[in-house]
């Protein structure tokens, strides 16, 4: 099974790209601290088929929306 991560708000996100948790605890990461404005800036298309917040479709139709996610590498 995979480990719990914390959630935090994506301001936040400079902070923990620069620290790793290790039982149970935050350290620094080794070496230089990450500029995420240096990171490549990446788009992803995923499909959410049937949400649930719709009403249910009748048989044989589905319906999707696309939602998009950012990340950098």
């Amino acid at each position: 099974m995979a480990p719990t991560i914390r959630i935090f708000h994506a301001e936040n996100l400079p902070d923990h790209v620069n620290t790793v948790q290790r039982n149970f605890q935050a350290k620094r990461r080794k070496g230089p601290a990450v500029n995420l404005k240096e990171c490549q800036l990446l788009e992803m298309v995923q499909y959410s088929c049937n949400p649930p917040s719709e009403e249910i479709p009748q048989p044989g139709v589905i319906t999707c929306q696309p939602i998009t996610r950012l990340f950098r590498r």
